[in-house]
């Protein structure tokens, strides 16, 4: 009996030890601050650590449940082409049959008021080049939907990235629908705001490499006058990438700073100490040929630095310095995989921006064009849009232009040639 009593013990104390062992990092996460929190996150360590807490939801620590629907009747009037009065008046009969029956669908109601009034569709919107029958066109007009909210859900999961949200809940319900749950948020106001701010699509000349140089040169600098410590004799361990010229040191190390109360500043970044000295921003890029590299250890300093009052003063006011909107895997000299972000320099201005485009389809290449089986996008653009893109493409043949969403360039593809009639093929996407 007594035997059995010590098994049964022995099993309790062992069950309690493993429950306190996996409550720890739970205890360890409630205990961080945001700032803490950050700093982990840019060490590359609080994936681990998220990924081996107990999740709570909403009904446990509270937060916001969001529904986002398409407004379709919106929608539909954005991507309209070619308006007359015709035009005006089909939409507004239309818009009248929808709000005495608000629970239709909107697509159903403009196809049946078409088709009795022998309103030819393919006229204001877009068709298939194949099929250009009302019914057609509203089928397309319902996959242009599905695209838009498809759309939307990346941007809301990119800018809930960045408002830190640990364990975000951002799920697709049916066609038009994005349901959004934020365990935990306490300022709820600020994530709405993010969340409901219109996307803001850009096309943006990069400026040319010795512009760039200037500009870097310049930088590094503004960091020399504002870090008084030698970054080459700085007590601190070699990493990993080029073995006799990289090592770790803080970001206050770097730009000699006091105690700022920012545990982010303690993080450690990876300098090239063959030109951190007289070089020390340029220290924490790479080349990775045709752009700019930033690795990943090092975006909170980079981006501390460009954000620093002595370097803003240095930069000149038609001047934008935007950071891709992912990383990249890169193989280094060592044979190890480092993540990247690419770092642009672009005009202030933008050439265009979203308001002119009309249509973006994701697609594969033709058989008899050179992207043959490759992802592309077709986009086409309104009667104003094409004579401005048409004066951009000629005048920069050669030249890249970033196409930038939320100040975050998605890539940056190189112009081949003149576009005189508004419809860009755009190159270069994984999938």
């Amino acid at each position: 009996m007594a035997k059995n009593l010590i098994w049964r013990y022995l099993i309790i104390v062992v069950l309690l030890g493993w429950a306190v062992y996996s409550l720890l990092p739970t205890l360890r996460y409630e205990r961080l601050s945001d700032t803490e929190k950050t700093a982990l996150q840019e060490e590359g360590k609080l994936f681990d650590l998220e990924s081996r807490i107990i999740k709570r939801g909403l009904d446990l620590q509270g937060g916001m449940h969001l529904i986002l629907e398409v407004d379709v009747p919106d929608f539909v009037k954005k991507i309209a082409d070619n308006q007359s009065m015709i035009y005006y008046n089909f939409m507004d009969k239309v818009d009248a049959a929808y709000s005495e029956s608000p629970e239709s669908d909107y697509l159903d109601i403009l196809l049946r008021i078409a088709e009795q009034d022998s309103i030819r569709l393919s006229r204001y919107f877009p068709a298939n080049e194949r099929r250009t029958d009302n019914k057609s066109v509203v089928d397309n007009l319902e996959k242009e939907c599905q695209h838009a909210i498809i759309r939307a859900e990346e941007i809301i999961r990119n800018r809930i990235d960045q408002f830190g949200v640990t364990e975000p809940v951002i799920q697709l319900i049916g066609n038009k629908r994005i349901i959004v749950e934020l365990a935990g948020i306490d300022d709820p106001q600020r994530a709405k705001d993010i969340i409901h701010n219109t996307a803001l699509l850009e096309f943006i000349l990069l400026k040319d490499a010795e512009y760039t140089q200037d500009i870097i040169n310049r930088i590094d600098a503004a960091v020399k006058r504002i870090s008084p410590a030698d970054i080459a004799h700085a007590d601190t361990a070699v990493v990993s990438q080029k073995k006799s010229a990289d090592k770790e040191i803080s970001v206050s190390e770097l730009l000699g700073l006091s105690e700022s109360g920012d545990p982010r500043d303690d993080a450690t970044v990876t300098v090239d100490l063959d030109i951190a000295a007289d070089q020390p921003f340029s220290a924490l890029l790479r080349n990775l040929g045709w752009d700019i590299g930033v690795p990943l250890e090092n975006f909170y300093a980079v981006n501390k630095i460009l954000n620093d009052p002595e370097v803003l003063r240095v930069l000149p006011n038609d001047l934008r310095i935007l950071f891709s909107a992912k990383t990249q895997k890169v193989q280094t000299t060592d044979g190890k995989t480092a993540e990247f972000y690419s770092l642009y320099f672009v005009n202030r201005e933008a050439g265009l921006t979203g308001e002119v485009v009309r249509e973006a389809k994701a697609e594969l290449g033709s058989v008899s064009s050179e992207q043959m089986g490759r992802p592309i996008v077709n986009v086409r653009m309104d009667a104003e849009g094409t004579k401005i893109w048409a004066r951009i493409t000629g005048a920069n043949i050669d030249k890249r232009l970033a196409i930038v969403l939320d100040n975050r360039v998605q890539m940056a593809p190189r112009i081949q040639n003149k576009i005189p009639n508004g419809r860009t093929v755009i190159e270069g996407f994984a999938n």
